[in-house]
């Protein structure tokens, strides 16, 4: 939904969907009306500038196997899991998501450190 900046399609039954997993349908839920700029055609990953210096990056495993997706930005940032709010500490110049599953994604959240936006 990050990616393109909205369009939703659920498979699922939201009247039947488990309480931990509606986080993720109401961070999906807020369009941005902005599309991820994906650094390659393998989709593998997106950015989508936010206002106020906040950039999301849409991490996505399209293969059969775990692996890790990196990022990279200008100076110091505090980095979070979009979907659960996980504080994934500050880092300078760059952020690697280690062992994401097959098949998986992640959105995570980029905030200039200097910046308490949210």
């Amino acid at each position: 939904v990050y990616a393109t900046g909205g369009a939703m399609l659920a498979g699922d039954d939201l009247a039947t969907l488990p309480r931990d997993k509606m986080p993720i349908v109401r961070a999906l839920s807020r369009p941005t009306g902005v599309a991820a700029a994906f650094n390659d055609l393998t989709l593998s990953v997106g950015a989508v500038a936010l206002a106020n210096g906040v950039t999301r990056f849409a991490l996505f495993n399209w293969s059969d196997a775990p692996c890790e997706r990196s990022v990279v930005f200008a100076g110091k940032c505090r980095v979070s899991d979009a979907w659960t709010s996980e504080d994934l500490g500050v880092h300078d110049g760059g952020f690697t998501m280690r062992a994401i599953a097959a098949h998986d994604a992640r959105l995570i959240e980029v905030v200039p450190a200097t910046n308490t936006a949210r």
